[in-house]
């Protein structure tokens, strides 16, 4: 693993805030915001939708959440942690949000 402080979780927010594109239905006047490999997969496959996954240690729940909230504009990234009384079993509600917390023991 890298040491710490030298910017990956920033790093990782900034590439999720780049790419905040989502094919949502067939019928879409637009194409997709962006025009890249990554949409056009999206396109083919019955037009997925959601965010990012992040799994890490319970212990860094709260961190990621906080380092999502901080350096994102409020209000520009919807959050939702998936752990404890916070679980879901509902995949269109989890689809609904940017980025999905949870943890490694709550997939395994």
């Amino acid at each position: 693993a890298d040491a710490m402080g030298l910017g990956k979780t920033v790093m990782t927010i900034a590439l999720i805030l780049s790419n905040p594109g989502r094919v949502k239905s067939e019928d879409s006047n637009a194409e997709s915001l962006y025009d890249n490999i990554f949409s056009t997969k999206r396109r083919n496959i019955n037009n997925v939708e959601g965010g990012t996954l992040i799994v890490c240690p319970m212990a860094l729940l709260g961190q990621w959440k906080d380092e999502l909230e901080t350096h994102s504009k409020s209000g520009s990234i919807s959050i939702f942690v998936h752990y404890g009384g916070g679980r879901t079993d509902n995949v269109d509600l989890l689809l609904e949000y940017d980025v999905v917390l949870t943890t490694y023991g709550v997939l395994s």
